[in-house]
């Protein structure tokens, strides 16, 4: 009897040491930072231009000259085997106080876009490894503007009813957040 005690204890014991280090692990790399582009995806960023082509006209005509870039980054996040799209307007009259005209857009298998976010914000996006409703869900580094690194958090975001929803508390930055996005965060 003592021996099956023993071998059950020892059983428990080390799959908890195996779930603390899965945890633990899970827990530190959460996501893979979102790299947006100034350059590349060129025939997406065209088709943005055209999506706000009003908006970058009347940008325009209030400044003066059509100061806007757009950035975009593609991510399979239902993996359905379709890059869907990360647009952030950049310039002016799109970028405040609160970062600059976000929006995220999920490909259908015909090629239409389907707006799931639409926000100020600024590109400090990650793609976590869990998932909400077939669906990646998204963190993102915020409030930055005016406040010390110390006091940012990541915020998360799921997919429910046809988009992404949340933008709650997720965590205070911890240093692998610092280290995923330092180059963001210190310029």
């Amino acid at each position: 009897m003592k021996t099956w005690n023993i071998a059950i204890l020892c059983f428990l014991f080390v799959g908890v040491l195996v779930l603390g280090f899965s945890l633990k692990k899970y827990l530190e790399y959460p996501y893979q930072k979102v790299r947006f582009s100034d350059t590349l995806y060129e025939k997406e960023r065209a088709v943005v231009r055209q999506m706000f082509a009003e908006d970058i006209s009347e940008s325009k005509r209030v400044i003066g000259f059509d100061d806007i870039d757009i950035s975009i980054a593609k991510y399979d996040l239902n993996q359905d085997g379709i890059k869907d799209i990360f647009v952030m307007l950049n310039g002016r009259s799109f970028c405040g106080s609160q970062g600059c005209w976000t929006m995220i857009y999920i490909i259908d298998k015909r090629g239409f876009w389907h707006k799931a976010y639409d926000f100020n914000t600024y590109p400090l996006w990650g793609i976590s490894s869990r998932k909400h409703n077939g669906y990646f869900d998204l963190v993102r580094v915020g409030p930055v503007d005016g406040q010390p690194i110390s006091d940012c958090f990541l915020l998360k975001y799921e997919w429910k009813n046809g988009h992404y929803e949340g933008g709650i508390g997720y965590r205070k930055l911890n240093k692998r957040d610092l280290e995923v996005f330092k180059d963001e965060i210190l310029r």
